[in-house]
């Protein structure tokens, strides 16, 4: 599995399921959002969450009332009760299990959101409040890339490879406000703690930026302001942009192949009105309405300025312009077949 170089606490874009490693899931810790607990204490809107563990030597009851705990806590935000209820309604399920570097994963062909345990008991998730609110957050943004798989996957036919980078660019930028959201809410609800731990993590400079333009114009709570304003907090930091394009190109060069069978990249350019859907709220409002068209063109968030991932990017625009016969580079595929024909 591919991974990231940034903070391992960080967001990982999760691989799309044809590269998704074959898993055995019999072993390891699983929440199935769909079934009920009687005990739980998280209630949602016509269900309750279910915890549970399938794990055969492990203590059942200690990590149902670790997880219903969490999910509890999260109940009380609004913007994560409603990415509950819509990963429950689509029936995902959660596992806890060591993901190397990666904060979570997702495999949507199985519809399983994947949480990193950093190979740490789950009592340190108890004990610790810094990996707890750190699990937490990493639910968070799972939750909302659910969102993302089921309600605006697949987006890719057809598109540019520059299209492609840029939406994949958002929708990290949009987990990563979503969980910050979620984080603000809780602090709303009396629980501090993980927006003072979000203050500290990767993601600081935006919540930073967040609530400085709270406190210059306080009705920007209302109008979406301050998360638009945390949204471009993301595209400031080269190293994470950087990261996330580079994430996205080794996906595109895994479909190079497919791509040319199936019309997988095209020449079409993502719609304004796409982009500002990705930033879709309970309330059934986008707090990046009328931003589309400028993010579309400003290259503070389209352009590719990594010199490694503009030397990858030329690379796999050269393999998809070329087909490669006989040891040369044939701009026209009819041509290259008539010459070797056995290639």
């Amino acid at each position: 599995m591919k991974a990231n170089h940034i903070n391992p606490l960080g967001r990982l874009k999760p691989l799309p399921s044809p590269y998704a490693e074959e898993r055995n899931y019999t072993h390891t810790s699983q929440f199935d959002l769909t079934r009920d607990l009687s005990r739980s204490n998280a209630q949602g809107s016509g269900f309750n969450i279910k915890a549970w563990c399938q794990e055969a030597d492990c203590d059942y009851s200690y990590e149902c009332a670790l997880f219903d705990d969490i999910f509890s806590d999260l109940m009380d935000s609004p913007m994560a009760r409603s990415l509950i209820n819509f990963a429950a309604e689509q029936e995902w399920s959660i596992y806890v299990e060591p993901l190397n570097d990666a904060a979570y994963d997702l495999d949507d062909e199985h519809k399983v959101l994947l949480l990193n345990n950093y190979n740490l008991k789950l009592p340190t998730f108890e004990k610790s409040g810094f990996f707890r609110h750190a699990l937490i957050l990493s639910l968070v943004k799972g939750l909302r890339d659910i969102w993302h798989i089921e309600c605006r996957q697949p987006y890719e036919h057809g598109l540019t490879i520059e299209s492609v980078l840029l939406l994949e660019r958002v929708r990290a930028a949009d987990c990563d406000v979503i969980a910050l959201l979620t984080a603000w809410e809780l602090r709303g609800e009396g629980m501090p703690e993980i927006w003072r731990h979000l203050l500290g993590a990767p993601e600081g400079d935006m919540a930073l930026r967040f609530t400085e333009a709270l406190e210059r114009e306080p009705q920007k709570h209302f109008n979406n302001s301050a998360l638009i304003e945390a949204f471009h907090g993301w595209f400031d930091n080269a190293e994470r942009v950087g990261a996330c394009d580079h994430q996205t190109l080794d996906m595109i060069d895994c479909m190079v192949e497919e791509s040319r069978e199936t019309g997988l990249y095209g020449h079409k350019k993502a719609k304004p009105q796409f982009i500002e859907s990705l930033s879709r709220l309970p309330d059934r409002t986008f707090y990046l309405q009328d931003y589309g068209f400028g993010i579309s063109k400003d290259p503070h968030f389209a352009g590719l300025e990594d010199d490694v991932n503009q030397a990858y990017y030329l690379q796999i625009k050269h393999e998809m312009e070329t087909t490669h016969a006989g040891g040369i580079y044939f701009r026209d595929s009819k041509l290259a077949a008539k010459i070797f024909p056995d290639d």
